[in-house]
């Protein structure tokens, strides 16, 4: 990520002086001052207040891959949900997979993530469940899966480290592609 973008103040400058431009559109432009709005906000309260967080995902959801400094954001949004209490993590990641926040970018497989996500609760009770897991979550590779099973990684490297969550999902996911199960796809 660019140096540009290294804290919620970077973030405000570079969406207000857009404000100024002729691209993106006027909509993605406001939109984009909104949000960065809300993530300085977020971070002047100190994160105590999750309702944030759902309203920066409504809100920067649809124009997460206008550009640079859109994805940037975004890449810093969910990699803060790792961080979180599980239940908080799940709730976020549910409006993630919401197909009314997703704008012109529909994440491939959201009607999955009930299930994907009952399944990681479970994980947390019982870790025989993990298998399961790798199972449904592998075939999955638009960036919002991906970053999902980044923080289902970080979160069993710290609660259920006998697993190595991200070498399963690899070994499944390379096993698939052998056996032409899947096909790998480009990314976006």
């Amino acid at each position: 990520m660019s140096n540009m973008f290294e804290t919620p103040d970077d973030f405000y400058r570079y969406f207000k002086e857009h404000m100024k431009s002729d691209y993106p559109s006027l909509d993605k432009r406001t939109n984009g001052f909104r949000v960065a709005q809300l993530w300085k906000q977020y971070h002047d309260e100190k994160h105590e207040t999750p309702e944030l967080l759902h309203e920066i995902i409504k809100t920067l959801m649809p124009d997460r891959y206008s550009g640079s400094g859109f994805f940037a954001l975004w890449i810093l949004v969910v990699g803060i949900f790792r961080k979180l209490p599980l239940e908080m993590q799940i709730d976020l990641w549910k409006e993630v997979f919401d197909t009314k926040n997703h704008g012109d970018n529909p994440i491939s497989g959201a009607d999955q993530i009930t299930q994907i996500l009952a399944l990681w609760q479970q994980v947390n009770s019982d870790p025989q469940t993990v298998p399961a897991l790798v199972e449904v979550l592998y075939p999955y590779d638009d960036h919002e899966w991906m970053r999902l099973r980044a923080t289902i990684s970080y979160w069993m490297k710290h609660n259920q480290p006998q697993y190595d969550f991200f070498q399963m999902l690899m070994d499944r996911y390379n096993e698939a592609i052998k056996s032409g199960e899947i096909t790998p796809q480009a990314h976006r």
